[in-house]
């Protein structure tokens, strides 16, 4: 009969973000030393005592501070899992680590010439298996018959009558022995190491020196890193990784699929020690053979070969098609934010290879993935790719923050795959350039003549059937085969273009202020603008020379600036002078007071003051200006044109009045 060490359960749940793999390595490490068996993904059991929820408490601790999620729940009963069976999963566990031990023992046992020969090395080997059996006896929480077994297998070997090696007894500790050392630490739970230096400065060594590894050297302070000497370990490349993992495996006669131990070395980012731990992992979890799929779900990664399918359904603006394959995968178990985060990864893989077509050599990829990436790579432009990776890296926080991930991730592939049929900037600013979609020039001399309507939508109705080409940026194009669309004629400048080609690229003259600020307004210099209307009060313009004054909040350098602008704008020299006079108000005071005072003529004219009474609560929100009075018409000879009937021109309505409306009457 088991031992009934409690009536309850501790559950410990946790999630990781899918890049830390080096601390999925670490806690999984530490839930082994526990003891603890395993229960679907990530949930972790122990029975209910006080030093098991202590141990998880630290170590729920730990995983928040590492940004994942954990829930530690005391439970009483399992539903479809009655108390024996969850003790039978803890005594299996200890049972396999017990067998571990029984091998090596009965060999031990059977090496009569080791025995003879050099009975030391036969205690001290015995030693070393009795204490890795001590260590599997503490974590025996429910007595398993395999340990009472290899008990009685230590004891025959005990009974040999060959001397056992035991501890020798130690003198005292003297401090003097652990002074003037080096110590190194690394963290541990329930160990506070600052506390700890502190101790062996105050009572063994006061000039100790301490060395603090860390993982996560972002987080020691400043004033920490600028005492210390840092030195990194670097990274083991990814093909380096794989062809070590398959030496180990063959030496270990264990069975692995190659795709398999390429995950292994991806998700350790080059270290060996997680890499290590990750296949022992494996193998326990897959209980045989170390396949890619069971890698991929102990892993909690997508299948590659479909991200790389959601990834073409992208690029193509199949939203339908994206939008099932995601679904797909997030009901075989992936995560919508880890979905997006290795169709980044890929992202950024096709982009490398693009710029550096080496990299798709690397042994640690699939098959799949470097012919795919390949021909990505050649068909997809640099502009879409960047557009993309910067859609995906925008949309992953949105993803992880959002109360339901699959729904935003959804709506980020719809972005994706929507943006992947629009052209690129460059390729706006080209088709504008290039006079695409605009009425072409009406032809020289004779020929058939079509109205304006016509040519100007012949333009647009071409490019919106053709595709566009694969190298101004359109994914579309590159991915399904379609004819490529013909370039638009370049056409000849006619004679009036010509005699008006030098005029326009005549510097400007200005004569007035106004002409400098349309001059920066021409120019885009929005900046230059806004400083002439806001920050400057006119004293004097004269040509070559700008005098003025300067508000209270204007920048000093804007003097030195604005001469050297306009002198570039205008090819002249011209100088800037800060005036002690007053000056004029600014532009934009100026606009402010005429917009002001048409306010209040608005408000004063009856028919407004009679709209605002009989609609109680309206308000006058903009007023605009009136168009300018028209030219008189031109006569032509002794006939008049019918004079138009007198309007008043002191209601701001005059101006909205149809010619229709008037009356023929004489």
């Amino acid at each position: 009969m088991p031992h009934k060490a409690s009536d309850s359960w501790l559950f410990l749940l946790f999630n990781l973000p899918a890049k830390q793999s080096s601390d999925r390595v670490k806690f999984w490490r530490r839930l082994k030393k526990f003891g603890t068996i395993q229960l679907k993904s990530s949930t972790y059991v122990l029975p209910d005592e006080p030093v098991h929820y202590e141990r998880f408490q630290w170590l729920a601790k730990e995983i928040v501070d590492t940004g994942g999620e954990t829930t530690l729940v005391r439970v009483k009963d399992i539903e479809g899992m009655p108390y024996a069976a969850v003790v039978a999963l803890f005594n299996d566990a200890r049972s396999r680590d017990y067998d571990e031990l029984v091998e090596p023992l009965n060999l031990l046992i059977k090496d009569t010439k080791t025995r003879k020969n050099s009975p030391e090395s036969f205690a001290n080997q015995l030693q070393k298996l009795r204490q890795r059996f001590q260590e599997i006896r503490d974590l025996d929480y429910f007595e398993s018959s395999r340990g009472e077994d290899l008990q009685r297998l230590f004891e025959k070997a005990e009974s040999l009558g060959l001397p056992i090696k035991r501890p020798e007894t130690k003198d005292r500790l003297r401090i003097e022995n652990y002074r003037n050392k080096l110590w190194i630490t690394r963290p541990r739970p329930e160990i506070d190491r600052v506390g700890s230096a502190w101790l062996i400065r105050m009572f063994i060594d006061s000039d100790a020196k301490f060395v603090f590894a860390t993982t996560e050297i972002r987080k020691v302070p400043v004033t920490v890193l600028s005492r210390c000497q840092r030195f990194d370990l670097r990274r083991v490349e990814a093909g380096t990784l794989v062809a070590h993992l398959e030496g180990i495996a063959a030496k270990e006669a264990i069975t692995a699929e190659p795709e398999a131990l390429a995950l292994i070395a991806r998700a350790a980012e080059g270290s060996v020690r997680d890499a290590l731990s990750l296949l022992d992992q494996a193998i326990a979890h897959a209980a045989g053979a170390v396949r890619a799929e069971d890698v991929r779900q102990m892993l909690g990664l997508a299948d590659r070969s479909r991200v790389i399918d959601l990834f073409e359904a992208l690029m193509k603006g199949d939203i339908a098609g994206a939008l099932k394959e995601l679904r797909d995968q997030y009901d075989s178990g992936a995560g919508p934010a880890v979905v997006l985060n290795d169709l980044a990864e890929f992202t950024h893989f096709v982009t490398r290879v693009k710029i550096v077509p080496a990299v798709a050599d690397d042994r640690s990829l699939a098959e799949a993935e470097r012919t795919r990436g390949r021909a990505f790579a050649a068909a997809l432009s640099m502009r879409v790719l960047a557009r993309a990776w910067q859609m995906l890296f925008k949309g992953l926080p949105e993803v992880q923050s959002a109360a339901k991930p699959i729904a935003a991730a959804e709506m980020v592939l719809v972005r994706i795959a929507y943006a992947a049929d629009l052209p690129t900037p460059d390729e706006v600013v080209r088709s504008l350039t290039s006079g695409e979609g605009a009425a072409p020039a009406r032809p020289q001399g004779g020929g058939e003549t079509s109205g304006p309507t016509a040519r100007a939508d012949a333009p647009r109705e071409a490019s919106r059937e053709a595709p566009r080409d694969t190298s101004r940026g359109a994914p579309r194009a590159a991915l399904a085969s379609a004819p490529q669309r013909q370039q638009p004629l370049v056409q000849e400048p006619t004679a009036q273009q010509a005699d008006a080609a030098p005029d326009v690229a005549a510097a400007p003259t200005l004569a007035r202020f106004e002409d400098l600020i349309a001059l920066a307004a021409e120019r885009r210099d929005l900046q230059t603008k806004t400083a002439l209307e806001r920050d400057l009060r006119l004293v004097r313009f004269e040509p070559g020379r700008l005098e003025i004054a300067l508000e209270p909040n204007a920048s000093k350098a804007l003097i030195g600036d604005l001469g050297r602008r306009i002198s570039q704008w205008t090819g002249q020299r011209w100088m800037v002078v800060v005036s002690s006079e007053q000056g004029q108000p600014t532009v934009r005071s100026q606009t402010e007071s005429r917009r002001a005072e048409l306010e209040r003529g608005v408000q004063a004219d009856p028919l407004v003051k009679a709209v605002l009474a009989r609609f109680p609560g309206a308000q006058i929100v903009a007023v605009r200006e009136g168009l300018p009075d028209a030219p008189p018409p031109s006569i032509e000879g002794d006939v008049l044109p019918p004079e138009p009937p007198i309007d008043d021109d002191s209601s701001v309505f005059a101006e909205h009045i149809r010619p229709d409306d008037t009356s023929d009457d004489p």
